[in-house]
């Protein structure tokens, strides 16, 4: 027997703040209470995300707080097979629905309010990369979009011509089927930022298990990546020769304007003195030819200044600079 239990997604209401600039602008959606996921107390630590305690829900909590939005809103629904005669209760399961009221605005003002908003929602379905049928306005593809998510866009104009027009409309998904609240939560949190296409760079990177740890902060903006490269196709007799040849390719990568006559003898040493607060672990395995191969784990960091952008845009750029370093962009 199959039971489900789950309260339908609240109706966001949007507040009359003034429109903002970008394409996409604030608004104010209605809350309910939802599982907190920590992301770093920033007035106290600095700290703006870390891929050990940061989630995609507190990601996406964050960008709603840049944009004035308020929290996402959250349903949830639990399915369970009770156990008969011949199987065991298998798990529960839950699925989450996460909904976020989002403003788009014309890409300029027109003579008339018609233009105007089509103009928005064709910003909007840009935004949102939806296909349009290209015999239909995108008005009309925009009330089909709302309709799948059940809700209507609701635009608003500027007091007087020319006229600039936003729509405000719902960002929704649905998680897959997942063990606890909190993971279907975090599921559906990632399903809207890649909807918005907001902090990609930084999705990636928690992603991403070469990454085994980063943190941006915003002391001076900095990113902090613990990086473990991959294994070398080359070998050696040695062990210790192995994770010399990791540290050589590791330095010739993360700084490229060292000494490119650094014996490799000096390749370790110069590797822990790039920083110091975090010493390089190198594993190495034998192969069936005899030799051993070596990959390396390193810390490095990279830093930015704000120029006037959030913390999140801030945190996106610094790590889209780390795999540009890399040379993984």
């Amino acid at each position: 027997m199959v039971c489900t239990a789950g309260d339908a997604v609240a109706a966001a209401a949007v507040s009359d703040m003034p429109v903002s600039a970008s394409r996409l602008v604030s608004a104010t959606v209605s809350t309910q209470n939802t599982d907190q996921h920590t992301i770093g107390n920033r007035q106290q630590t600095g700290l703006i995300i870390s891929k050990t305690s940061s989630s995609y829900l507190s990601i996406l909590e964050l960008l709603c707080s840049e944009l004035g939005l308020g929290p996402p809103i959250a349903a949830m629904s639990k399915k369970s097979e009770e156990c008969t005669a011949v199987t065991s209760k298998k798990p529960e399961e839950w699925t989450a629905t996460l909904s976020v009221k989002c403003g788009f605005r014309s890409s300029q003002s027109h003579a008339t309010k018609a233009d105007a908003k089509e103009d928005a929602a064709r910003m909007a379905l840009s935004a949102l990369k939806v296909d349009v049928n290209s015999a239909r306005n995108c008005r009309a593809g925009l009330n089909e979009y709302c309709q799948q998510k059940s809700a209507k866009p609701d635009y608003r104009f500027s007091e007087s011509g020319p006229f600039t027009c936003t729509v405000f409309v719902p960002i929704v998904h649905t998680s897959l089927a997942l063990a606890t609240e909190d993971k279907a939560k975090d599921d559906a949190a990632r399903g809207i930022l890649r909807k918005l296409g907001r902090a990609s760079h930084v999705l990636r990177m928690i992603d991403d298990p070469q990454f085994e740890d980063f943190s941006v902060s915003c002391d001076e903006f900095t990113l902090t990546a613990r990086y473990r490269f991959s294994r070398l196709a080359v070998g050696d007799k040695s062990k210790k020769n192995a994770e010399k040849l990791a540290a050589e390719h590791a330095l010739a990568v993360l700084y490229p304007g060292l000494d490119p006559k650094l014996s490799l003898d000096r390749c370790k040493g110069q590797l822990q003195e790039q920083y110091t607060e975090e010493k390089p672990k190198y594993v190495s395995v034998c192969g069936e030819d005899g030799k051993y191969y070596s990959d390396v784990s390193v810390t490095f960091q990279e830093q930015t200044s704000s120029d006037g952008r959030s913390d999140l845009d801030v945190a996106d750029d610094l790590a889209k600079s780390a795999y540009e370093r890399l040379h993984l962009a």
